[in-house]
């Protein structure tokens, strides 16, 4: 019976042994139960948070990593090929430059039997290898003999050449009575050509002409502002002198009256060249390649001094005037010198002898008596003042 009651007893204890762990099991599947209402909008609120969190800290990505490409605007791609042709093209040619220079350099050793140069040519490699530095050589070069030119208007630097001078003698001045029997054959015998041409041709063509064949109604039927003929003794001035109702439009018009920057010689527009008023004034650009005025600075040197009869000539319409120089100075820029009209006689003479003594060079001329007189006026050369010319009338 003993047994029979313990059998019974161990197979309760084993009963509720299982009966515990079927309860265990059954507490862990209510823990895991699927959430709740509540809990999905407290999960969805901490994953918005997250997102919130997220933007505020602004975590780089590849995309906004990558930098934005500007495109490049036309005129700026026009501009660059532009810059690389120019470097192309220096880069060209100076390595054709320092070819041709090695092959001069090394002829004259080659005539002699020495062929071996390779110094030369190691240093004119060096200079391929670094073209800024012959760049600069040649910039130096070009800026020595441009400055030379500057300093110097007549030296043999200059490119352009000066035109042939003339020379005026007293028996240039012709008489007046025969001007008008003889316009009709000097008009066949003027040489004038086509004034539509560019400056530099109408420079040439007037400055060999000759002055007694010259027809002011031939020039006046090419140009009406025509006025007068102007020449003076061994310059290159010889020119047809143009006026306008003010002193601007020739400054930049030639005497075809088409756009020039060189302009032409022009009569002040108070000048009357049928009465002549007390100063009759005349300017004209001073150029470097001594066209227009540009040869009146020869005048302020001591051989134009001693070799010219310091005369000028001017004819117009009715008369053909030879004028005395009696003096050349430089000067500030100033507008006493260019009056033209006095209120007295005595104010005209205090004005003509106030220019005869700012004269560089005596010319030894008596102007006490003098009615008249003629005024040259042009830019000095750095075009910080003026070169003046006065002379009276003969």
């Amino acid at each position: 019976m003993k047994k029979e009651i313990e059998v019974l007893e161990l197979e309760d204890e084993i009963e509720s042994l299982e009966l515990n762990d079927e309860i265990e099991s059954l507490d862990l599947d209510d823990k895991m139960e699927k959430p709740t209402l509540s809990d999905m909008t407290e999960i969805l609120e901490s994953d918005n948070k997250i997102e919130i969190l997220d933007d505020e800290i602004e975590i780089p990505n590849k995309k906004n990593s990558k930098k934005k490409k500007h495109k490049k605007s036309p005129i700026k791609k026009i501009i660059d090929f532009f810059l690389m042709f120019i470097s192309s093209f220096f880069i060209f040619f100076i390595n054709l430059a320092l070819e041709i220079a090695y092959n001069v350099i090394i002829f004259i050793p080659f005539l002699f039997g020495k062929r071996n140069f390779p110094k030369v040519r190691r240093d004119i490699e060096n200079l391929k290898r670094y073209p800024e530095v012959f760049m600069l050589m040649a910039m130096v070069t070009v800026s020595f003999i441009v400055i030379f030119n500057f300093v110097y208007p007549n030296s043999p630097f200059r490119i352009t050449q000066a035109p042939e001078e003339v020379e005026i003698t007293k028996d240039t001045k012709k008489d007046d009575s025969k001007d008008d029997t003889t316009s009709s054959s000097n008009d066949a015998n003027t040489t004038t050509g086509n004034t539509s041409g560019s400056s530099t041709s109408l420079y040439k063509k007037y400055q060999s002409s000759d002055i007694n064949d010259i027809s002011i109604d031939k020039l006046k039927s090419e140009n009406p502002d025509t006025v007068a003929w102007l020449r003076v003794d061994k310059t290159n001035i010889n020119y047809p002198v143009v006026q306008t109702g003010d002193n601007d439009y020739y400054i930049e018009h030639s005497f075809s009256k088409a756009y020039n920057k060189n302009g032409w010689i022009f009569g002040d527009y108070r000048n009357d060249w049928t009465t002549l008023k007390k100063n009759t004034i005349i300017y004209g650009h001073h150029l470097l390649n001594q066209a227009m005025f540009g040869s009146i600075s020869k005048m302020f040197t001591e051989n134009w001094q001693k070799s010219s009869n310091h005369l000028i000539v001017t004819k117009t319409q009715s008369a053909t005037q030879t004028w005395q120089i009696f003096s050349i100075y430089e000067i500030p820029t100033e507008l006493y010198y260019l009056s033209n009209e006095f209120t007295t006689e005595e104010a005209y003479r205090n004005f003509v002898n106030t220019l005869q003594s700012r004269t560089i060079y005596n010319f030894n001329v008596d102007i006490s008596k003098t009615t008249n007189i003629l005024t040259l006026s042009t830019c000095n050369d750095d075009n910080t003042g003026r070169l003046v010319v006065h002379a009276a009338l003969v």
